[in-house]
């Protein structure tokens, strides 16, 4: 007669043994250390690479391989010292840059990403619409801030309508072709588990347009400032696209590769920010983890 209770064979198959529990722990924790020295030596290599080309840069000024260095090339140590005596004037000017860069993208891609799941959901309203958007979409940017500036007036409003009208249609794009990336099985899969043509939208085609979204938000970014610059250009109160049209104009190449450093210094922050967000939101991805 067996002595074994009830359930004692579904409890002991509940799980792997003891032994391969810990031997996919260890796998999972040396593939985690993999991947940090993989890190740690891309960023050595990252360095380097900078290092290198400052230093190149340098030495050329220097040495007159680059002829008239300090009216035409500048140089890295010029740049550092332009950006610690002009900082507070640069820390202005970025603050009005960045501000318009951050609402105009914030507007645009909160506005592209409705629209585009809009179309997504609604084949009628992307048919309908596409001609216009196409149209739209073509024309030259930056031959519209003139028009902006004629509406809005010298001013902030301008700035942040020019960097709308580009990011905008840049979301608007992405979402779209990261809904239609999500492959028709899944979609029929969930329909035939019992799911609403809204759960399976929800459910299904949202998180799986999220990759492509953030890769169009991480371009409609960059964008986002590249209209702002190129608004303060043409015409602004303030901003950095001005101190560059001054600073080039006025015969400072130090100064125009420290308004760069900072663009760049800016752009690099906002991106980091956007990587962080998609990691977090894309946590179920397997080759994420």
């Amino acid at each position: 007669m067996s002595t074994t209770l009830p359930g004692t064979a579904v409890a002991r198959s509940s799980g792997p043994p003891a032994d391969q529990k810990d031997q996919m722990r260890e796998a999972v924790r040396q593939a985690r250390g993999r991947k940090r020295r993989r890190t740690v030596s891309v960023r050595f290599a990252q360095l380097g690479l900078v290092i290198a080309i400052l230093g190149s840069w340098e030495l050329m000024s220097r040495t007159g391989v680059l002829p008239d260095a300090k009216l035409f090339y500048g140089n890295p140590t010029g740049v550092g010292a332009f950006l610690w005596e002009n900082h507070g004037h640069l820390a202005a000017n970025a603050v009005a840059t960045v501000y318009a860069s951050f609402l105009g993208f914030t507007l645009g891609a909160s506005s592209g990403i409705v629209v585009g799941l809009l179309f997504g959901r609604f084949e009628f309203l992307e048919r309908t619409f596409d001609p216009v958007m196409n149209v739209l979409a073509s024309l030259p940017r930056i031959a519209l801030a003139p028009l902006f500036l004629l509406w809005f007036g010298i001013s902030d409003t301008a700035k942040v309508a020019l960097a709308i009208s580009i990011v905008f249609f840049v979301v608007l794009f992405n979402t779209l072709a990261g809904v239609r990336s999500v492959e028709g099985e899944l979609r029929t899969v969930a329909t035939l588990l019992g799911a609403s043509s809204r759960q399976v939208f929800v459910k299904v085609v949202l998180p799986g347009a999220v990759p492509v979204l953030f890769a169009g938000l991480r371009l409609a970014l960059m964008f986002s400032i590249l209209g702002v610059v190129g608004s303060e250009m043409i015409a602004a109160r303030q901003g950095l696209g001005l101190d560059v049209v001054v600073y080039g104009q006025n015969l400072q190449p130090n100064g125009v590769f420290a308004v760069l450093a900072i663009l760049a210094t800016v752009s690099g922050v906002f991106s980091a920010v956007l990587r962080l967000v998609e990691g977090r939101l894309l946590r179920w991805m397997p080759e994420r983890t």
